[in-house]
């Protein structure tokens, strides 16, 4: 069992708090859908599995028994409780990454010393906190060396330097991710791989400074936009994806742009 030493619900944090004792159960449990075929073959089998919805079980004290307080920190409680796709954040004991999920409540008792709520995930997996890293840009160029050694010229020295790309290396300790990139600049292609895997994403058109180009890699919520316009009819190649160890991502591009990728480990 696991503990939270910060829990929070679309911004109320219940955890630690001046009115309320909380505790989150069923955090590490999982169920998993398997189907088997018949076909097998040398001693293996071929079918398919999934990780099913699940639900969490949050109990709640109020601490302020019997008096105005607790009567307000429970509507304040139920307000939230209400909403639909409820962001929930938590850390756990000894770790102090944030994790994330969205969750829907199904359920709400209160008996005469806690609340009992259950808090359903449609999305079964929950995430470590998005990370955002800028790709270091590369650069072609600069000084030369000749054979014969270091050769200034008579109009003095020459600095000649191209930028050509951005690239990072991601460690994903997860199962595999999806990232979602954010791209400025001007260019009139981009290419953006994932030289571990092999997976080449390209975009076939010009984009300018004037606005970001958004790419989410995510197979739920694909998309490709540009301007508040979808890009998908200028896409080729395949989605990135960030699996289980190093991954190093590549962006190649003819102008200049500053590349941010984000993404989210599964705990």
């Amino acid at each position: 069992m696991v503990d939270c030493t910060y829990i929070e619900l679309n911004g109320l944090i219940i955890q630690p708090s001046v009115d309320y004792v909380a505790r989150l159960d069923g955090i590490m449990d999982f169920q998993k859908y398997v189907s088997e075929s018949e076909l097998f073959y040398d001693g293996a089998f071929y079918g398919s599995s999934k990780i099913t919805s699940r639900d969490l079980t949050l109990n709640v004290i109020i601490k302020h028994q019997f008096n105005i307080n607790e009567n307000k920190a429970e509507k304040q409680l139920n307000f939230i409780l209400k909403e639909e796709n409820i962001k929930l954040r938590f850390k756990l004991e000894n770790d102090d990454n944030f994790y994330e999920c969205i969750v829907n409540c199904t359920s709400k008792a209160t008996d005469t010393d806690k609340i009992t709520c259950t808090l359903h995930l449609s999305d079964p997996n929950i995430y470590k906190a998005e990370n955002t890293t800028e790709l270091e840009k590369i650069m072609q160029g600069g000084f030369y060396f000749t054979p014969d050694g270091f050769v200034i010229s008579e109009s003095g020295f020459e600095f000649n330097e191209t930028l050509i790309g951005n690239i990072v290396e991601i460690l994903n300790p997860s199962t595999t991710i999806y990232p979602t990139l954010n791209i400025k600049g001007d260019a009139d292609y981009i290419n953006i791989s994932n030289l571990t895997t092999g997976e080449v994403l390209k975009i076939n058109y010009n984009i300018s400074s004037e606005h970001t180009l958004f790419i989410d890699c995510n197979p739920s919520s694909r998309k490709i936009r540009y301007n508040n316009k979808s890009y998908m009819r200028y896409k080729s190649g395949n989605y990135i994806s960030l699996v289980n160890g190093s991954n190093i991502i590549k962006v190649d591009y003819s102008g200049s742009c500053i590349v941010e990728l984000s993404y989210k480990e599964v705990i």
